[in-house]
């Protein structure tokens, strides 16, 4: 099958996802493309980060673990959780 010009053949992308869960809830997806990771929200209350791109996957976790501060007041322990999992 021959592509168009300018469309990537989806076979020769090669991606990884992760489920990104706080507090034991699943707020989105990183995906995993040209060296960095984009956060997208599966969660209503996660959508301001949904796009956004991070470095690495402990910079995701971080950005989620404050917004869900935000959301869930000070008594919110996000390191009692595993934020980012393998999926």
């Amino acid at each position: 099958m021959t592509v168009p010009a300018g469309i990537m053949d989806m076979h020769s992308v090669s991606t990884s996802a992760y489920v990104v869960a706080v507090d034991q809830r699943r707020v989105g997806v990183a995906v995993a493309a040209g060296g960095r990771f984009r956060f997208i929200a599966a969660d209503p209350d996660f959508s301001t980060l949904d796009g956004s791109s991070f470095h690495h996957l402990a910079q995701l976790e971080q950005a989620a673990a404050r917004l869900a501060r935000t959301l869930n007041g000070p008594r919110f322990r996000p390191e009692a959780y595993p934020a980012v999992c393998a999926h």
